[in-house]
């Protein structure tokens, strides 16, 4: 047996460096099915972060559909629904995407030059959720328009593929917002809509009208099918049924309801949700098989896919548990889906009715990491003051090296975004980044995440700032107790929302040694003022009611009680950041700095709400490692930019 060397933990030599890291990672968002082929989107941080559209043939010939376009919506600034693709009568395809930042839409027919059907940039409408009905000649499109002073309006409209550039016919409006549009072969129009302050996960109201087809004007017969709950995601499975997923039962659980009559019957009862929050105009994440649903249901955070029959009889499993099933299409034949490993890169894959399992891979986000340097996410609950919380633990992993005895490996305590949203156990280089070299890393599903209920998401209800904090705490506590890192070193970091709570964490308690902030919040206030309008009443179920409770949200800031730092902090920030402004971390910054704490403060030229470019993603990670062991007191393996330290 050949003996490991010894090495404190976070110096351990990595074969993954931040420069490896990004090459090859490349990120799939959408998967769909036409004409035979399989057709994704995925970005490269070596390509600036572009996004593009490919089709796999079924000769397994792979073309890249938009060489010289960024496929992409900015609807709600999130985006979502920037693609679609469907069959025409003689079994061509047609697609459609949004290009930015032009917000035109495009068709492309087959293998023919791509036109436009909307105005060119200088228009003040932008596209998302697009939906092509080639049989119709039209596209459905939620549009944005910023022609007016005030907040943008919302519409659904349909944007004829025979009609030169035209900004589309409005069918529905009136609402704040409104997503989903599907539309039957005799002009049945589902969609969602929901006003202020309510976000689609609290409330959203299931429409239902009549629009003619061959002449697109404002929908008529407008009923009313769901209320009162968060229901997402209509899906027409004849031209009187319609499914959606709603959580009167705690749960997104699927639906089917009878237009004609109003009669509703529950699928299954089973205590999972079958969709996540829908912070972006992505396609229905479900889609009718030939003996039911196809759907991936939530099971302990990871994601179970498998067929709901619409008898009501009990789910059939396709898989063994996934880390992830992000998208799936659904055709005569069988299914594509981009699917999450926790050991193994994201993969688009298909499946056939008649072999209904995953049997062929069409492409993998990156190469095949070697198992022995990968670290595995394990589940582990620990308990709080409302009830038992959930998290994703990754221990230190190496093949040749271990710590001196008795030495506990550094923590970081990762606070994902949303905070509407969830970590998942996917296979990801910016953890094994981490575990290669040493450190173990704990992703927290905080009280207020999604996958776990409505009663689980709605922990955060008022309590942003305080739940979401005690549990990263409670959960950096609880693995130290049982003997599994160091009491003394405990990091926490997080982006935008994640942000926050790592800003909140570090005035709120001493257990951290130190902070990353990734654009994060330091200002409810200033969040409350600049934000954009679909967050912008997002804040008032979870701190309060803007700005009635003004001083609620001055005393929940982290900027109010830079007092109370005691640990040393990294900034990391995009100059052009919509949802949170730079400001905040400039002024979130200069407080650490005045308080005389070790501080450092990166602002990235030309990034936004995430950072895309390849080489500010390989910054981000020697700045953060550099950042790390300058504050903990050790050397890295590698030679990497020391990062300057102000007040260290």
């Amino acid at each position: 047996m050949v003996s490991r060397m010894q090495k404190p933990h976070g110096t351990w030599p990595s074969p993954l460096t931040a420069e490896q890291a990004v090459a090859g990672t490349r990120t799939f968002a959408a998967v769909g099915m036409a004409a035979g082929a399989v057709w994704w989107s995925e970005s490269d941080p070596a390509d600036a972060g572009r996004t593009t559209l490919r089709r796999r043939d079924a000769d397994g010939t792979i073309t890249e559909v938009t060489p010289d376009t960024y496929v992409r919506s900015s609807v709600y600034e999130y985006g979502g629904g920037a693609w679609a693709v469907a069959e025409d009568a003689t079994g061509g395809s047609v697609v459609v995407w949004s290009s930015w930042p032009e917000h035109q839409v495009w068709v492309q027919e087959g293998d023919a030059e791509p036109y436009a059907i909307t105005p060119d940039g200088a228009s003040p409408h932008r596209y998302g959720g697009l939906v092509v009905l080639p049989d119709l000649a039209l596209v459905l499109a939620v549009r944005e328009d910023r022609s007016g002073p005030g907040e943008p309006v919302h519409t659904i409209v349909a944007l004829p593929l025979d009609a030169g550039r035209h900004p589309g016919i409005v069918l529905v409006g009136g609402a704040d917002f409104c997503a989903s549009p599907q539309l039957t072969r005799d002009g049945r129009l589902a969609w969602i809509e929901w006003d202020h302050p309510d976000m689609p996960w609290d409330r959203t109201r299931l429409m239902s009208g009549r629009i003619d087809p061959a002449r697109p004007a404002p929908v008529t017969d407008v009923t009313v099918l769901v209320e009162g709950v968060s229901a997402l995601h209509p899906l027409w499975l004849d031209d009187h049924t319609v499914l959606v997923s709603h959580d009167r039962h705690d749960h997104w659980q699927l639906h089917t309801i009878d237009v004609d009559t109003g009669t509703e019957h529950r699928l299954w009862d089973g205590a999972h949700d079958v969709c996540a929050p829908m912070w972006t105009l992505d396609a229905t994440p479900y889609g009718k098989s030939r003996d039911g649903v196809l759907a991936a249901w939530f099971v302990d955070g990871r994601r179970q896919l498998g067929i709901l029959p619409l008898d009501g009889g009990e789910p059939r499993r396709l898989t063994a548990p996934l880390a992830d099933v992000a998208s799936l299409a659904v055709d005569a034949d069988g299914f594509a889906a981009l699917i999450g490993h926790d050991n193994a890169p994201a993969e688009v894959v298909t499946g056939r009715w008649d072999d209904p399992q995953l049997v062929q891979v069409v492409v993998a986000s990156e190469e095949a990491p070697d198992p022995a340097w990968t670290s595995v996410a394990e589940s582990v609950w620990w308990d709080s003051e409302i009830g038992p919380v959930q998290g994703w633990w990754y221990p230190p992993t190496h093949p040749d090296v271990t710590a001196p005895e008795g030495e506990l490996p550094p923590l970081i305590v990762k606070s994902h975004g949303g905070p509407t949203s969830m970590s998942r156990p996917v296979h990801s280089v910016g953890v094994q980044y981490w575990t290669s070299r040493g450190y173990g890393v704990l992703d927290v599903n905080y009280g207020g995440s999604s996958g776990f209920g409505r009663a689980y998401r709605e922990r955060l209800k008022g309590q942003w700032g305080v739940v979401d904090v005690a549990d990263c705490i409670g959960g950096a506590r609880a693995l130290a107790q049982k003997g599994l890192v160091d009491p003394d070193r405990l990091l926490i970091t997080g982006g935008s929302a994640g942000g926050f709570t790592t800003l909140a964490a570090l005035t709120a308690t001493d257990v951290f040694a130190a902070g990353i902030s990734l654009y994060g919040i330091g200002d409810l206030r200033a969040l409350a003022r600049d934000t954009h309008k679909f967050e912008s009443r997002y804040l008032d179920g979870l701190v309060g009611r803007w700005p009635d409770d003004e001083e609620l949200y001055r005393d929940r800031s982290p900027i109010s009680h830079v007092d109370r730092l005691s640990s040393p902090m990294l900034v990391l920030q995009g100059t052009e950041d919509r949802v949170v402004p730079p400001a905040q971390a400039e002024t979130i910054a200069a407080a650490v700095r005045a308080k005389g704490l070790p501080v450092a403060l990166i602002m990235y030229d030309g990034e936004g709400h995430g950072f895309r470019k390849a080489s500010s993603v390989i910054s981000q990670l020697q700045a953060t490692e550099s950042f790390c062991a300058q504050v903990l007191g050790f050397t890295p393996a590698e030679d990497i930019p020391l990062l300057p330290i102000e007040n260290l």
